[in-house]
């Protein structure tokens, strides 16, 4: 289910590894949607792995501190 409510047919996977500038994070549960139309999301399972997240909209810059 996405943040919208909608549910799309998908496939669970790991991925082994995910490097986000530096900061390697194992083991990450994804889904494959099977719908072109469906929006890409990192999901809040690995948004709480990261730390703490500023997003800098005037910059286009997000900055990500462990």
């Amino acid at each position: 289910m996405d943040a919208n409510g909608n549910v799309n047919v998908g496939t669970v996977i790991n991925i082994k590894n995910v490097n986000f500038g530096g900061l390697d994070l194992n083991n990450i549960r994804a889904s494959v949607v099977r719908n072109q139309k469906a929006p890409l999301l990192l999901g809040q399972s690995v948004l709480a792995r990261l730390g703490k997240i500023e997003i800098d909209n005037a910059k286009n810059v997000i900055k990500i501190t462990q």
